[in-house]
């Protein structure tokens, strides 16, 4: 489920919350799970549309706050097509 690249999707978020990171690891998608410092987690995703419902309700459930969540993609491309779904040459 990688992208063209080969390099896989990124996911980083910020809390202050308790996170079990075993937890995280199970959400949908979620090829693995780094803590990059004490209250930021770096998440390696097969793809941001799957991975980001997934990863609300988890963390609802969990009572975590996320903040600056964001998806990092290979390339502006891959992220339009996650998101619509089409090409940008189409």
């Amino acid at each position: 489920a990688m992208n063209k690249k080969g390099k896989p999707v990124l996911s980083n978020f910020y809390t202050k919350d308790t996170v079990n990171v075993d937890d995280l690891g199970k959400i949908k998608g979620v090829l693995s799970v780094s803590k990059t410092n004490g209250h930021s987690y770096q998440l390696q995703v097969s793809a941001g549309n799957v991975v980001l419902p997934e990863l609300y309700k988890w963390a609802d459930k969990n009572k975590v706050m996320m903040h600056d969540l964001e998806v990092i993609s290979a390339n502006l491309e891959d992220v339009f097509l996650e998101l619509t779904g089409k090409d940008l040459k189409e």
